[in-house]
């Protein structure tokens, strides 16, 4: 049997994506790579030990003031103290 699935479209596609796209960009834990080297063919990767979401390398740079810190992302994404 073969699985059926419906396409998205239109505007109601675009604005889901949209939104996917915000929250994923925002509250999706990553992790940065902190160095890279060639051995060879092949490329030797280190990523920092602990993934943080961009939502917290925002807060922690100190970019946002007190009301935008707390307003923007508190309610939003768990975990980000305001």
């Amino acid at each position: 049997m073969r699985a059926r699935y419906a396409r998205l479209t239109g505007r109601k596609a675009r604005w889901e994506t949209k939104l996917w796209s915000r929250w994923r960009n925002l509250f999706c834990v990553t992790m940065m790579q902190e160095s890279k080297r060639r051995e060879g063919s092949r490329q030797i990767r280190h990523h920092e030990k602990k993934g943080f979401t961009p939502a917290h390398r925002l807060i922690g740079s100190g970019d946002l003031q007190g009301e935008e810190r707390r307003k923007g992302f508190s309610r939003r994404a768990p975990g980000i103290s305001g």
